[in-house]
């Protein structure tokens, strides 16, 4: 869009460099040369080619079509005169090019036909803007006139000194001249748009003034009375008014366009804000600068229950407020100040709203215009009656699920509690027991029972552990801790196992976290780390900054994690390969759940890489300087 507007500022500045051009040129010869014919000749056909270059600036500026006819057919008649001009000045009275005459009298002729072709057409394409019996009053006085025309050539004519071509040509010129005439004569009393309306007038009158001249040219040929000079002033008149009319009309047609450009804009601006107003799901109000309710959408009318004769001009943002759905009067007059006011929920009391409460969002916000005045206030609203009993019924659900997620861990407490504590007395027994019998194979009874109760010891231990981080019970203690000697002090605990340790922890680190947490969270990285690589693997763990955070790794070279795995790993009782597994290691699925909720706690975050076959990574985070 940019490029044609550069393009056609650039056509109109060469178009007006020309007409500035052909202007001083013709100031020129009439002010530096003697008026003499060829002088005059040769300003003709400048102010001609000046014609020509206006005519072609309105029509490229115009868009209705059939003024861009009309243009048209004045340019391929003024091109065609022009022409005959410069055939008959230069061509016959310089070179004495003497058969060049007749065919100059035809050109000027056939200039005609443009002109009638254009009217005419411009009749046809709006056949339904003039009324049929315009023909029967315009035709007959018309066809009258030719008739006169005809019979005065017929009884004056002297065949020895006048010339039948002549003639025939001058009576086509009247003809020609007298069809235009009545073509634009209808097409003036039609139900046209007003431009071209007036060009046509313009057209008309240059005709006329050309079909004058022509007539007394007839007269001086068939009476041979000398007019005066009366036919090439006519002639001259002719083309004066039509430069003159072309300039108004083009300077008109600038402003004009500029003013169409505007109304376009106008309109197009006024159409968008309709649509957007009709399409909006939300209630949009439009209010005056005294806060009257002035419009609404459709969508307000549907989402109020209201009618526009009970809304529109009824209310007042300044006076009705509350009903509009404002707490104070002050939120209204704080409007004037230019502040936006925006409403969460209110409930208005306009509209008759069928069952229930209603609640809308609410804003507005002023309007300005071109000079920065405020002009009014534009106020937008949505339903929020569904969501408002969509919260109510969430509300009730969290509330129950809350009770019940409180109940289940209080009954996981109790259980685990009830579990334990039978534990207690028969791992007791089971030492007197055992210094009691001497018999080896039923010793190895007692060892399956021990062990057994060790297991079960363990899985209730860690409930009650999860019990009591999900209850908040667990508190954070934080001081400095030796990371290398805590990990050091947990991987002696598993020397029993065949494989490679190695401490990559800065000896001499010193952080601040919890030490019992933290140990938690490293013994239970590394017993899944010795329990599931193989012999002559390789453990190591590792610690490293990175930006306000401690990052921990334990890696192992055993035997992997399917990535399908891996994002419910950190689960509760979630066992990696369940259905193979034989639980030679007791795997009951809340190691890694605890190693999350004590990361979690201490305020950081758990992850792992792994591929399968070649070993695993844990990672955790922990925040430097952690300060409560």
């Amino acid at each position: 869009m940019d490029s044609q507007n550069d393009r056609q500022k650039l056509m109109d500045n060469a178009l007006m460099g020309l007409e500035i051009g052909i202007s001083a040129m013709i100031a020129i010869l009439f002010l530096i040369s003697p008026i003499t014919e060829e002088v005059f000749a040769a300003a003709s056909i400048l102010i001609v080619l000046f014609c020509i270059i206006v005519s072609f600036k309105l029509f490229i500026s115009n868009r209705d079509r059939d003024l861009k006819n009309m243009i048209k057919g004045l340019m391929s008649s003024l091109t065609i005169w022009m022409v005959v001009i410069l055939i008959e000045v230069f061509f016959t009275s310089h070179f004495n090019i003497q058969y060049l005459m007749p065919v100059s009298e035809i050109l000027m002729l056939a200039g005609y036909l443009p002109l009638i072709y254009y009217v005419h057409r411009l009749l046809i394409d709006n056949r339904d803007r003039f009324d049929g019996r315009l023909d029967r009053k315009i035709i007959p006085g018309y066809l009258f006139l030719i008739l006169v025309i005809l019979y005065y050539a017929s009884s004056n004519i002297i065949p020895v000194k006048i010339s039948y071509f002549d003639t025939l040509l001058l009576i086509s010129y009247l003809i020609a001249g007298i069809i235009f005439l009545a073509l634009s004569t209808k097409a003036l009393l039609g139900r046209l748009e007003y431009r071209i309306k007036y060009f046509l007038v313009i057209l008309t009158v240059f005709i006329f003034l050309n079909f004058l001249g022509d007539a007394l040219n007839l007269i001086e040929v068939l009476r041979a009375v000398d007019t005066g000079g009366l036919p090439a002033t006519f002639y001259s008149l002719g083309i004066l008014y039509l430069t003159l009319s072309l300039l108004v009309f083009s300077f008109n047609n600038r402003n004009t366009s500029l003013i169409d450009d505007m109304s376009k804009k106008l309109n197009d601006t006024q159409r968008f804000t309709r649509d957007l107003m009709s399409q909006s799901p939300d209630a949009v109000s439009i209010f005056n600068n005294d806060g009257s309710m002035v419009s609404v959408n459709d969508s307000f009318l549907r989402i109020y229950n209201v009618t526009r004769h009970e809304v529109e001009g009824k209310y007042n943002l300044f006076t009705d407020w509350k009903a509009l759905g404002l707490s104070s009067g002050s939120q209204a007059e704080s409007l004037k100040k230019g502040n936006i006011l925006a409403l969460e929920r209110c409930k208005p009391g306009i509209g008759k709203f069928k069952g229930g409460d209603f609640y809308s969002s609410l804003k507005i916000f002023p309007t300005y215009d071109s000079d920065g005045r405020m002009s009014g206030y534009v106020g937008i609203s949505m339903d929020l009656s569904n969501n408002v009993g969509l919260e109510s019924d969430i509300r009730c659900a969290h509330d129950k699920l809350r009770d019940e997620y409180e109940r289940k861990l209080e009954f996981t407490g109790i259980a685990a509690q009830e579990l334990k504590a039978p534990l207690t007395p028969i791992l007791g027994c089971l030492d007197r027991v055992r210094s009691e019998i001497k018999d080896e194979s039923q010793r190895q009874y007692l060892d399956i029972i021990e062990r057994n109760a060790y297991r079960q010891k363990n899985i209730i231990d860690r409930m009650v552990e999860l019990s009591r981080l999900d209850n908040g019970k667990i508190s954070v203690r934080y001081d400095d801790v030796d990371p290398c000697g805590l990990a050091n002090a947990i991987l002696g605990n598993y020397s029993t196992y065949k494989r490679t340790t190695v401490n990559e922890i800065p000896s001499g680190t010193i952080i601040r976290t919890d030490k019992e947490k933290l140990h938690n969270i490293l013994d239970n990285m590394i017993s899944n780390a010795m329990k599931y690589s193989y012999d002559g693997s390789k453990v190591s763990i590792g610690l490293y900054e990175q930006g306000p955070e401690y990052i921990f790794s334990v890696s192992d070279t055993g035997r992997g994690i399917h990535p399908s795995d891996l994002e419910r790993i950190f689960e509760r009782f979630y066992i990696v390969d369940a259905n193979n597994d034989k639980r030679e290691c007791g795997r009951i699925g809340l190691g890694l759940a605890l190693v999350k909720g004590y990361v979690q706690l201490l305020g950081g975050r758990v992850w792992l890489e792994s591929t399968p076959g070649e070993g695993s990574t844990f990672y955790f985070s922990i925040p430097k300087h952690n300060d409560f």
